[in-house]
């Protein structure tokens, strides 16, 4: 059965939690995540899992891990990847963008990404027939638009503050062209920040670019004092600017709740808050969150005319630096978010008061507006690397009447699905993936196997223990031990 979803962008802050949301759904993922010199896409997302799985205290699922570029033609994506996507995947859940607002050629950033990667996506969603495809978007595609803006409209003529903007819009025209899909499902959030609760973030664009520039001048000069309003001044503003903030942990639960149920699909949703945030209402958390965080400063202290010119030079600096975001920073259109709302009223967008912006700001100032990636994760047991030296790499064909399948779960740093294909009851070749035809079903941990194949333990006491879950439904459990045996011994 085709059931995997493909999907891109895993690794950053939005595609970390979608990922936590859609593998506690059960969602079958295929992931697509690119190798470097030092770290392998399964150790990529290895240390990602982990993390999560500490996070929630519960193992996880792990995802099908698809090594690939998604700059590069066909996705960097070998012929056996390519083959297995047309054997077992369904659909796509793209995610990943570029986040650059900087004006380029449409040979750089954020076209290369968000133009090139999703036409990339598109002919390998093409070439495997995956028809039903989930695209990440965003709630400004609207460009510079004013009023009320309708989940329904996409381009209608608009200016644009930036080419992300610009690059996603066509982005989206390019899944709206694409014919050939049955269905296609757009999720247009507005201003991504950090989790409601913690604060998380492993990201510090938008939101957090003015909070940077001016905890790093203030912090680098020791400024006893600073006028609160020139930082509005300086870039235009009156202040009763409106924001659409949201954090991530309400768009991947929204996200989940959607894609999981097919009455959802083949809709564009506003993932925009009820009540936005004003300019004056930011800046205010983030002065907060600067004095207190990085200077113990006294109030109504007198500016010496030395500390005085630093604070110039710091505004006309930070000029410099925010002009590339101050069409970002604009008043926001209303967006209309019926879609939503009619098909997810029991997760309305929480309130993003002082005191989360001040949680938020606080997160970033902590952690010095830089993501710990944490201890790189390199698995004692690699389930992956032990299948391609032990079997040979099938492509998951239907048996025939001498064959018959296994799916091996493994929990654990190190561990997946994989279907074993056996013949005349012995392991021959193997594929990545659950195995929906199996008639043997083993469940345990990464490191249990790693003990078997080290011949630290046998499979008979393993099975004895109830290390190993196994699920049997048309074969005797006693041919459960010589098929373990001979899986794990050389």
């Amino acid at each position: 059965m085709k059931n995997y979803y493909l999907m891109t962008g895993c690794t950053g802050l939005l595609g970390r939690y979608l990922l936590r949301n859609y593998l506690q759904l059960d969602v079958p993922l295929a992931v697509i995540i690119r190798s470097t010199k030092l770290v392998s896409a399964r150790q990529r997302l290895d240390t990602i899992i982990c993390d999560l799985e500490e996070q929630l205290g519960r193992s996880l699922p792990r995802p099908v891990v698809l090594s690939g570029d998604l700059n590069s033609p066909g996705l960097g994506l070998s012929a056996e990847s390519r083959a297995w996507l047309r054997a077992n995947a369904r659909g796509v859940i793209h995610n990943a963008a570029s986040l650059s607002f900087e004006s380029a050629p449409r040979t750089e950033e954020p076209w290369l990404t968000n133009l090139g990667g999703t036409q990339n996506v598109l002919e390998i969603a093409r070439e495997a027939g995956l028809k039903d495809f989930h695209h990440v978007s965003t709630a400004y595609v609207c460009g510079k638009r004013t009023g009320r803006v309708y989940e329904h409209e996409l381009n209608v003529g608009q200016e644009f503050g930036n080419d992300y903007e610009h690059s996603k819009l066509l982005s989206e025209q390019l899944i709206h062209d694409s014919t050939w899909l049955e269905q296609r499902t757009i999720y247009r959030p507005a201003i991504i920040v950090g989790d409601s609760v913690t604060g998380f973030t492993s990201t510090f664009h938008g939101f957090y670019t003015p909070l940077r520039i001016v905890n790093t001048v203030i912090n680098t000069l020791q400024l006893k004092d600073y006028q609160d309003s020139s930082l509005l001044e300086v870039l235009g503003f009156a202040g009763h600017e409106r924001k659409n903030l949201v954090p991530v942990d309400w768009i991947a639960q929204l996200m989940g709740q959607l894609f999981i149920d097919p009455k959802h699909h083949g809709l564009t949703y506003h993932l925009t808050p009820d009540q936005p945030v004003t300019i004056s209402d930011m800046y205010a958390a983030m002065n907060e969150a600067v004095y207190t965080m990085t200077l113990d400063l006294g109030k109504n202290t007198a500016i010496p005319a030395a500390e005085q010119t630093a604070i110039e030079s710091f505004l006309e600096s930070f000029h410099d630096q925010m002009s590339v975001y101050q069409a970002y920073w604009r008043d926001d259109p209303q967006f209309d978010a019926s879609n939503r709302q009619k098909h997810s009223p029991e997760i309305p967008c929480p309130m993003l008061s002082h005191e989360t912006m001040l949680k938020l700001c606080r997160y970033a100032i902590q952690a010095n507006f830089w993501c710990s990636r944490g201890e790189r994760i390199t698995p004692s047991f690699d389930t992956g690397e032990f299948l391609e030296q032990k079997l040979a790499r099938g492509k998951a064909q239907p048996v025939t009447p001498l064959e018959s399948t296994a799916l091996l779960k493994l929990s654990g740093c190190g561990g997946g699905d994989w279907r074993i294909l056996l013949r005349d009851g012995q392991p021959v070749e193997y594929s990545p993936g659950r195995a929906t035809d199996a008639e043997f079903e083993f469940s345990l941990g990464a490191s249990t196997l790693s003990q078997l194949v080290r011949g630290e333990l046998d499979p008979q006491t393993a099975l004895q223990s109830g290390s190993i879950a196994v699920t049997c439904p048309r074969v005797l459990r006693t041919q459960v031990e010589p098929l373990l045996t001979a899986l794990t011994r050389a």
